[in-house]
C-alpha cells in the first residue's frame, strides 16, 4: 500500500545525522517524547509538543515554545490544528527565536565543558590511578553507610551531622 502511494518510511533512527537531516527537512514537528523536541530544536525546526510529563513543557518553555504544547490528556485534532495555524502565522519569528535560544544554550554548554576540562586538568596525575586499598576501603565504607542510613531517617540525620558537617572536609 505505501509503495503504491509513494509514501516514504524513514527507518534510520540510529543514525543521528540522518535523523537530524529528516527533522530539519520538516516544516513543523509534532512530537511527544522529549528527545524528539530536543532534536527538533537542534535542527531549527519549530515544533508542537505533546506534553506527557512536565519535563516536556519545561523544555518547550526553555526554548520559547511553551504556547505550542498540549497535555496528552487534552489532545484533539482541533487543538493541534489551531497550534499549527498559529505556528505557521508566526513561523519566521518562532524559528528565529528557537535558533537564538538553542545557540545560547550551546554557548553555555561549551563554557561549562571548558570548566570541566580545566578542573580535570588541574588534578594531579596520581588522582586518576587506581585507588589504593586504604582509599578503596574508605570509599566502600562511606557508600555502604550512606546507603544504610538513608533507610532510617534518624540514623541519616545523625550521620549527616557527624560526618558531613564535621568530618567530611578532612576526609577528602
Amino acid at each position: 500500500m505505501a509503495a503504491e502511494e509513494d509514501i516514504y518510511f524513514f527507518d534510520d533512527w540510529f543514525n543521528i545525522e540522518s535523523t537530524l537531516d529528516l527533522i530539519a527537512s520538516c516544516k513543523i514537528l509534532i512530537g511527544q517524547k522529549l528527545h524528539s523536541l530536543g532534536f527538533s530544536a537542534v535542527a531549527a525546526t519549530p515544533f508542537i509538543g505533546l506534553e506527557y510529563q512536565p519535563k516536556c513543557y519545561d523544555f518547550a518553555e526553555s526554548v520559547g515554545f511553551e504556547n505550542y504544547t498540549i497535555r496528552t490528556d487534552m489532545v484533539s485534532a482541533e487543538k493541534i490544528m489551531k497550534l499549527i495555524d498559529s505556528l505557521l502565522e508566526n513561523y519566521r519569528d518562532m524559528q528565529q527565536k528557537l535558533v537564538r535560544r538553542v545557540e545560547t544554550y550551546r554557548e553555555r554548554q561549551k563554557k561549562f565543558a571548558e570548566r570541566v576540562i580545566r578542573d580535570i586538568d588541574s588534578l594531579p596525575d596520581y588522582y586518576w590511578q587506581a585507588p589504593r586499598n586504604e582509599r578503596r576501603a574508605r570509599n566502600s565504607l562511606f557508600w555502604t553507610a550512606d546507603f544504610l542510613f538513608h533507610k532510617k531517617p534518624v540514623l541519616w540525620h545523625a550521620w549527616n551531622k557527624l560526618f558531613f558537617l564535621r568530618s567530611f572536609p578532612y576526609v577528602t
